[in-house]
């Protein structure tokens, strides 16, 4: 592992027990005290501060998704909430992109076949799709201190709600962990701007 300004770059074969570690002291250090209001929470791990919350970033396709389903299995036991992002595909062909609840709840992100004037690429974005599953899924529910996001990207950042979702969590007691666009302007920058984000480069 090794620093780059306020990035923590890890090869992907390294990264899973790395974060892993990371989370862990961060849910120590919560569970045993709490944050000053308007202070991010930070403890003292080996040669550097741990951050509050976390966030993974890399190229498309480098394995972001595949890592935070990992991690919301091996973190089971501390009941996180939140969603991840899985490709649609119909006879091979990825044709867009669904988001899906840990808990089970499935919502539409885009797709190819969507007229929407909010748009990546060649897929159209579901906006109300995508804030209905966040009015849904019980995402905020009291008893999940420990949230996963899969993603903050720039479908998602298109609405109003989610942005205001990813703020609500930052600025709560609860833990963040979520993968996040390398490039992007905006709200992406400024969620990894904050001071109580640590953020991962998968390579």
């Amino acid at each position: 592992m090794c620093e780059d300004g306020n990035i923590l770059i890890i090869p992907f074969g390294e990264i899973s027990p790395g974060v892993l570690d990371h989370i862990a002291h961060v849910l120590q250090a919560t569970y045993s005290c709490k944050a000053l209001p308007g202070k991010p929470l930070s403890v003292q791990h080996d040669t550097y501060n741990v951050k509050k919350h976390i966030l993974i970033t890399g190229v498309p396709g480098i394995g972001k998704t595949t890592l935070i389903r990992k991690l919301s299995l091996e973190l089971k036991n501390f009941h996180p909430a939140g969603f991840y992002t899985a490709e649609i595909r119909e006879e091979g062909i990825r044709k867009g992109f669904e988001l899906v609840g840990l808990a089970g709840r499935r919502g539409l992100l885009s797709h190819v076949d969507i007229k929407s004037p909010y748009r990546v690429g060649k897929y159209g974005v579901d906006i109300q799709g995508l804030e209905n599953f966040l009015d849904t899924a019980l995402l905020m529910s009291p008893a999940s201190r420990f949230m996963i996001v899969d993603e903050i990207g720039k479908m998602e950042c298109l609405s109003g709600k989610f942005r205001n979702f990813i703020r609500e969590i930052l600025d709560s007691e609860k833990i963040l962990v979520a993968t996040i666009a390398l490039k992007g302007t905006g709200f992406i920058e400024e969620v990894k701007e904050r001071t109580d984000v640590d953020l991962y480069e998968i390579t």
